[in-house]
């Protein structure tokens, strides 16, 4: 006899009128669990529906770990798939990013960090909408900055990091 799996899943992706920019992303499929929140760099494609490499990771990593669901938010807003698209553009943040970070960081768990290397001013000014949050990372690379989702095994958990604004 077959067994058949089933689940609701609420997907959201929160993105400007104009399109360039996306401030979150999100899948939920079990509120009574925690929900986490991936910091990376850039939003690339994806939508509530489309899913890209980055999301699946992410989503994959959230189950493994036990969490009912997870969001993304990013340094920059600027959607882009290659790094120079973004190097290139003049407002990479987006003018609702701070507002969107600080909320959805609020209604999240677990908060890891997961932006790399570069970009160090802008991630100071990230961190520094979460001073008072417990901040997690999977794994530090070699340049000391914080491993991306799409660098890191399902069986590495997220563990607590203190971090510097000075």
């Amino acid at each position: 006899m077959n067994a058949t799996e089933s689940i609701s899943i609420k997907a959201e992706a929160n993105i400007s009128d104009c399109g360039k920019y996306r401030y979150w992303l999100s899948r939920i499929w079990d509120e009574s669990k925690p929900i986490g929140c991936f910091i990376c760099i850039n939003p690339s494609k994806a939508t509530a529906i489309y899913s890209d490499q980055t999301m699946g990771n992410c989503n994959n990593l959230a189950a493994a770990w036990g969490w009912g669901g997870f969001y993304i938010v990013n340094l920059f807003a600027f959607m882009a798939t290659d790094q120079s698209d973004l190097k290139k553009q003049r407002d990479k943040v987006g003018p609702l990013n701070n507002k969107a970070i600080k909320y959805i960081c609020e209604k999240s768990d677990v908060l890891v960090l997961a932006w790399g290397n570069e970009y160090k001013s802008r991630a100071r000014e990230v961190l520094s909408l979460l001073v008072d949050k417990n901040l997690f990372c999977i794994q530090r690379n070699k340049g000391g900055g914080f491993l991306h989702p799409n660098r890191i095994k399902y069986e590495n958990f997220p563990q607590p990091v203190s971090v510097d604004i000075g």
